[in-house]
């Protein structure tokens, strides 16, 4: 029987164990450990991997009561002595901002409170911390008055640092941090006009847990949008941001011609390559050729419903639909030139924030 295609199978665990066909990405880990960088920022496309390679970073460090080395053995990734010795050795904090989608500043920040107090009962209530002795009263006191809620803004601006510093302490080693899709929250803020209180609280929250912090092994972001002048990372002197144009991890999101062609052999429709090939690999991420992931599962679960543009309408398209509504006749010259095959050559601004947006509509945010 052939493998299932996995269609919105985010978790790591459950792609390797669920009888899903996988496409290796296992040695995104070793560049990860081979980054001398503390912190890391990864933007890329919607539906092009993020969430699945931030559940395997997980899997692969964190100390679990679960044995999480058999997912690794068989991959890429378990050739590799160095950095196996790594596996399953650190605590991890792990947070995913996708869902934090909300009309106003309050729902918001309740959203983003409710997310840390999960973080805080995974570690306290079920990985152990309840009970360890590195633990002073006050710092239980501090636990309890986020877990129910009771804390003040100013605590869980600096919850994810303390929650560092107790991990570190108990397991005696220093923590990794994952923060998967950062930019929802302010795109959200942005659209819905709460951008202020939003930018404060979360600047406040991401200094606390990644800047100087001497409990910190690594810290890993993705998101869609690079947002670089944002207050939000002015202070972090120890983050690199690694783009589309950039041959870092270039190879690591999306699907390579050579996993293309495996994909399509193993499915037994490699008669179709070539017309994969000019409806799906229109990317060139760093310096390699990428094939969009989504679009060419959905084409091999249903190859007999013909090619068909399938990333449509795949995620909130929001902000592009305003700033071309918005953008004046030139823009839209433009676009019917591109749509017409016409060459354009752009200037991309890699330094604009979400604040500036409308004001730089001929300019491009990297994504």
């Amino acid at each position: 029987m052939k493998k299932k295609i996995a269609i919105g199978v985010s978790d790591f665990r459950k792609m390797l164990t669920g009888g899903y066909y996988y496409v290796d990405k296992s040695l995104f880990i070793k560049e990860i450990i081979d980054d001398g960088s503390e912190i890391i920022l990864l933007p890329r496309p919607r539906r092009f991997g993020k969430t699945l390679n931030m559940s395997m970073l997980r899997y692969f460090f964190e100390k679990s009561v679960q044995d999480n080395k058999p997912l690794f053995v068989n991959l890429a990734i378990g050739q590799n002595s160095d950095c196996m010795a790594k596996q399953g050795r650190y605590p991890v904090i792990y947070l995913s901002f996708k869902d934090t989608k909300s009309e106003n500043w309050d729902q918001m920040y309740n959203k983003m409170v409710g997310l840390i107090i999960r973080e805080y009962d995974r570690h306290y209530s079920y990985n152990g911390l309840m009970n360890s002795a590195s633990l002073s009263d006050a710092d239980k006191r501090y636990i309890s008055r986020i877990l129910d809620a009771s804390a003040s803004l100013s605590e869980y601006e600096s919850s994810i640092h303390m929650l560092t510093e107790f991990l570190s302490r108990h397991y005696h080693q220093k923590v990794v941090i994952l923060i998967d899709e950062y930019d929802v929250p302010i795109q959200q803020a942005y659209l819905k006009q709460y951008y202020d209180p939003l930018i404060s609280f979360i600047r406040n929250f991401m200094t606390a847990a990644l800047k100087d912090n001497g409990y910190l092994e690594k810290g890993v972001l993705t998101g869609v949008m690079r947002v670089a002048r944002e207050s939000l990372f002015s202070g972090l002197n120890n983050l690199s941001v690694w783009t589309l144009l950039d041959e870092p991890y270039c190879k690591q999101f999306g699907f390579l011609e050579s996993e293309v062609e495996e994909l399509l052999n193993y499915y037994g429709i490699e008669s179709q390559l070539e017309e994969v090939r000019n409806w799906y690999n229109g990317y060139i991420f760093g310096n390699a050729v990428i094939y969009n992931p989504w679009s060419l599962l959905k084409y091999v679960q249903n190859w007999k419903g013909g090619l068909q543009p399938y990333w449509i309408n795949t995620s909130d398209n929001e902000i592009v639909h305003r700033l071309i509504s918005r953008g004046g006749p030139a823009l839209k010259m433009e676009l019917e030139d591109l749509l017409q095959g016409t060459a354009m050559v752009k200037t991309i601004n890699q330094n604009i924030s979400m604040g500036e947006v409308e004001k730089c509509r001929r300019s491009i945010a990297i994504s």
